[in-house]
C-alpha cells in the first residue's frame, strides 16, 4: 500500500519486517535519480496491507498482514516511530483501512470478515465487528459520513458478491448489496462524488461496479405473511430473506399498513407505524375514503419488517399491503397479501371453554359424592349386576332378571351375545371399554392439537364428518347427565359414580368437537393464547376421564371380589349392561 501527503509518496513493503520508503514525487514525477528513505520496522510487523493518515494527517497509520494484526503510527516526514498496537486474538491479516475522524477502521482477510475501530489518539482497540456467515475477507473499504462501506473477497453462487454498509457509531451492519453478475473478489475500491467504485480480480476481463453512497428508498417490502391472528387483530411479517441487503442503506423507521376486507374492491384503512407519513393523496371522504389509523403503540417488529394490525373484527377475512419508510422516503408498495382471517370473539372463546372447565369441576364434585355414598351403600347394585325392578334409568318398563324391555323377550338376545352363557364381570367391561375409547381419543387429540396449531381450510365433506361427530358428543354429554342425574334420584352412587366418569369422556369429545367444527365451517382459528388454553383444557378433560375409569375400575374390582361366589346376584351380559344403562 502506499499514498502522497505533500513533497513525499510514502511507501510499505511485502518484506519481514516491512520497510516504508519515502520518496519526493518531484524527482519522481520528473523521471529524475532520488534516495528515497527507508525506515525498517520492528520484528513481527511484516507485510503492510494498509496505509492511511490520521485525522491530522501528521502520522502514517500502518495495518500488518499478521496473526494477530498490529497497528503502527510513524510521524511524517520525520518518519520516526510514534506509537504501536497489538490487536486481541482473531483481529488478523489486516488488508484494507481508512481514516473516520480520530479512529482508523480496518478490514480484515479473515473468514468471515471483521471490521476493527481503533482509537488513534489514545492507540487504543475500541470494537471489532464480525460480519455475517459468508460475508467473507473485507478486502476493501471506504468511510462515507458515518458509514463504512466493505467490498468482500468471496464469490457467490451466482458468480456474484457483496458490499456491506457498516454503521461506524454502532458497530454493526446496516446495509448490504449485492454486486452485478462478474463482479466479484472487490480488491480495490476508489470514492469520489458520493459514489464508490470497486475493482473486481480473477477475471479475463475486470469490471468496476458503482454503487451510490447516498441512502436510498427501501425496496419493494415482501407480501405481508399472517403469522398469529387475535378477535381483533393480525401479526404480519413481510420480510425478505437477508433483510439488510433491501432497507436502501438505512433502517427502516416506519410503515404504512393498508387493510381491505377480502370481499372489498379497494382499500378501506390505512394504519400508520413509527414515523412513517400518512398518505396525503389518500382520499378521506366518499366513496373510497380510507381511515387513518395510528397505531398505539405503534413500533414495528422485527427491525422494522413486522407490526400488529389491530381494530379488526372477529372472524373477517382481510388483505393487506405494506409500504416501508426509511429515511430517504417511501418505498413502493407491496403485493396484496392472501386473505388472512381474525380469530373467533373472545367471548365466545371463553364461553365454549369456561362451560368446558365449569361441567369439568362438576363432574368431579359428582363423582366425589358418589364414592361417598357408596361406601355407605357397600350393598348397592353395580352396572354389572342384573338392575333390580323399578331401579333402572329404564324402569319401569325394564326388568332384565325376567329378560323384558317395554314387553320384548331379550333372555334370548343375551344369551347369543354371551359366550355359551358365560357372562363378563364389569372389571372387564369397564377395562376394555376404558381401553377402547382411549385407543381411539389419544390419536384424535393430538390430530385436533395439530389442527388447532396448523389451521387450514377444510373441504365440505371434512366439515360435514366433524360435524356429525359434535352431534354424537352431544347426545353422549346428554345421556352421561341424564344418567348422573338419575343415578342420584334413585340412590344407586355407584352407577353415578360410573356416569361421572363416561361424562368427563364426552364432555372432552364435545369440547373438541365443538371447537374443530367451528374452524372447519367458518375457516377461522382461535388466537394462540386461546389455542393454548383449549389445548390444555381438553387435555385435562382427557386425563380426567382416564383416571376416573383406572379408579372405577379399580373400585369395581375391589368390589367383585367381596362380592365373590357368595353373591346371590346375577352377573350381566353384555347387552343387558348396555340395556341397563
Amino acid at each position: 500500500g502506499g499514498m502522497v501527503k505533500g513533497d513525499f509518496a510514502y511507501f510499505a513493503t511485502s518484506s519481514k519486517p516491512t520497510s516504508i520508503l519515502r520518496c519526493p514525487t518531484k524527482e519522481m514525477f520528473h523521471g529524475d535519480s532520488f534516495n528515497p528513505m527507508e525506515v525498517q520496522l520492528a520484528l513481527g510487523e511484516h507485510n503492510v496491507q494498509a496505509v492511511l493518515m490520521d485525522e491530522r494527517q501528521e502520522h502514517l497509520v500502518l495495518g500488518t498482514y499478521t496473526q494477530p494484526a498490529r497497528v503502527v503510527k510513524l510521524a511524517i516526514p520525520s518518519m520516526t516511530r510514534s506509537a504501536s498496537l497489538l490487536l486481541p486474538p482473531g483481529d488478523d491479516m489486516i488488508y484494507a483501512g481508512a481514516n473516520w475522524g480520530r479512529y482508523a477502521v480496518f478490514g480484515t482477510s479473515t473468514l468471515p470478515g471483521r471490521i476493527i475501530k481503533v482509537d488513534l489518539e489514545a492507540m487504543t482497540h475500541v470494537r471489532t465487528l464480525k460480519l455475517a456467515s459468508g460475508e467473507d475477507r473485507a478486502v476493501s473499504l471506504v468511510v462515507y459520513n458515518d458509514m463504512a462501506f466493505v467490498g468482500l473477497a468471496n464469490e457467490w453462487e451466482e458468480d456474484t458478491s457483496s458490499i456491506v454498509q457498516v454503521n461506524l457509531h454502532s458497530m454493526r451492519e446496516e446495509s448490504a448489496l449485492v454486486t452485478p453478475k462478474g463482479c466479484t473478489w472487490l480488491y480495490a475500491v476508489v470514492q469520489a462524488k458520493g459514489f464508490a467504485f470497486f475493482g473486481s480480480r480473477y477475471h479475463a476481463v475486470s469490471k468496476i461496479g458503482r454503487i451510490g453512497l447516498r441512502v436510498a428508498k427501501p425496496d419493494v417490502p415482501y407480501t405481508p405473511i399472517g403469522n398469529a391472528t387475535g378477535q381483533d387483530a393480525v401479526k404480519l411479517s413481510w420480510a425478505r430473506a437477508f433483510p439488510r441487503y433491501h432497507n436502501g442503506g438505512a433502517e427502516v423507521i416506519g410503515a404504512r399498513v393498508l387493510v381491505r376486507p377480502a370481499w372489498h374492491w379497494d382499500w378501506t384503512s390505512e394504519h400508520v407505524f413509527g414515523a412513517a407519513a400518512a398518505d396525503p393523496y389518500a382520499p378521506k371522504t366518499g366513496l373510497g375514503a380510507i381511515v387513518r389509523v395510528h397505531e398505539d403503540p405503534f413500533e414495528l417488529l422485527d427491525g422494522g419488517y413486522g407490526a400488529v394490525v389491530t381494530d379488526l373484527d372477529p372472524m373477517e377475512s382481510y388483505k393487506f399491503a405494506v409500504i416501508l419508510t426509511n429515511s430517504a422516503g417511501a418505498s413502493h408498495r407491496s403485493r396484496s397479501s392472501i386473505p388472512i382471517m381474525t380469530s373467533f370473539s373472545a367471548r365466545l372463546e371463553l364461553l365454549l371453554l369456561g362451560l368446558g372447565c365449569f361441567l369439568d369441576i362438576l363432574i368431579m364434585l359428582a363423582w366425589i359424592s358418589a364414592a361417598k355414598r357408596a361406601e355407605e351403600e357397600d350393598e348397592a347394585p353395580s352396572l354389572a349386576t342384573s338392575a333390580p325392578e323399578g331401579s333402572g334409568l329404564l324402569a319401569p318398563d325394564v326388568d332384565l332378571d325376567n329378560g323384558n324391555l317395554w314387553g320384548l323377550n331379550v333372555k334370548s338376545i343375551s344369551h347369543h351375545f354371551s359366550s355359551e352363557g358365560t357372562y363378563f364381570t364389569e372389571p372387564m367391561l369397564l377395562l376394555g371399554c376404558t381401553l377402547g375409547f382411549l385407543l381411539v381419543s389419544f390419536p384424535l387429540q393430538f390430530m385436533f392439537q395439530h389442527y388447532l396449531r396448523h389451521p387450514r381450510q377444510q373441504t365440505d365433506e371434512t366439515s360435514i364428518l366433524i360435524s356429525t361427530l359434535f352431534i354424537i358428543a352431544l347426545v353422549l354429554i346428554s345421556w352421561s347427565i341424564s344418567g348422573v342425574y338419575w343415578s342420584f334420584k334413585k340412590e344407586l352412587s355407584s352407577r353415578a359414580r360410573s356416569w361421572a366418569v363416561a361424562c368427563a369422556g364426552a364432555l372432552w369429545a364435545t369440547v373438541s368437537s365443538a371447537l374443530a367444527m367451528l374452524m372447519a365451517w367458518s375457516g377461522s382459528s382461535p388466537s394462540p393464547q386461546a389455542g393454548s388454553v383449549a389445548i390444555t383444557v381438553t387435555w385435562q378433560l382427557l386425563l380426567i376421564f382416564c383416571f376416573g375409569a383406572i379408579a372405577e375400575a379399580y373400585y369395581s374390582y375391589r368390589a367383585h371380589m367381596k362380592r365373590g361366589e357368595s353373591s346371590n346376584q346375577p352377573t350381566a351380559s353384555i347387552p343387558e349392561w348396555v340395556m341397563a344403562l
